[in-house]
């Protein structure tokens, strides 16, 4: 039997989160201390392509790199531990999302662990809430991994309303280069003029992300 998590913080648990359940595209689950899968909602079910049972007791790495998983099991340390919630933004299946832990209440499965609920964040937060809350360096791009690391810069610059002379200089490149890089964006992600990719990129938040975080994000994973 695990052991009990600290009772100094606010736990969670499925019964507590019952009331808020049934939004889409937010998801809940519970996990062990290792961060084996107790319990999900049903959105989390259907975003993983999976029922309760095939998901019981699997862990992160079937779906993630191992680099992804660690940076993600040091994050939410100190809520599986019973110390305090824990609270970050990322980029998970290539939308912003935001996301938040409780330390799970050990009396509903009779271990320790950690209660996560993720729900999307497509708008930039206010200045006080974005200097409270992280971003995870290690990204899950999802379909936006085809493109290269100049190629992701470009996309968030380009979604930001410059042109290509304006990113050429802010990135110390030839305007042909940055529109080399552009014409490979569209092929590689079937957009076939600029309005489209704009549309994509805000559809999910990822101007949500400042230029030093989705650079950061950018050189964390791909490194």
């Amino acid at each position: 039997m695990c052991s009990h998590a600290s009772m100094r913080v606010p736990v969670m648990s499925p019964e507590l989160f019952a009331p808020f359940d049934g939004i889409q595209d937010v998801f809940a689950m519970a996990r062990d201390e290792n961060l084996r899968l107790l319990w999900a909602n049903e959105e989390f079910l259907r975003f993983l392509g999976q029922t309760l049972e095939q998901a019981l007791g699997t862990d992160l790495t079937p779906h993630f790199p191992a680099a992804f998983v660690q940076d993600r099991i040091e994050r939410l340390g100190p809520a599986i531990r019973g110390e305090s919630t824990v609270a970050y933004y990322q980029l998970l299946r290539g939308q912003r999302r935001f996301t938040r832990a409780w330390p799970l209440d050990p009396d509903s499965f009779g271990c320790r662990g950690v209660f996560i609920l993720i729900t999307p964040a497509l708008e930039a937060p206010a200045m006080e809430e974005g200097d409270l809350f992280p971003v995870a360096g290690q990204a899950d791009y999802h379909d936006l991994e085809v493109l290269s690391d100049r190629e992701l810069e470009v996309l968030y610059h380009l979604a930001t309303g410059l042109s290509a002379k304006e990113i050429a200089a802010k990135l110390f490149r030839a305007p042909s280069t940055i529109e080399r890089h552009i014409e490979s964006i569209h092929a590689k992600l079937g957009f076939s003029n600029r309005a489209e990719l704009v549309r994509f990129v805000v559809e999910r938040g990822l101007l949500g992300f400042t230029p030093e975080e989705w650079t950061l994000m950018i050189e964390s994973t791909r490194k």
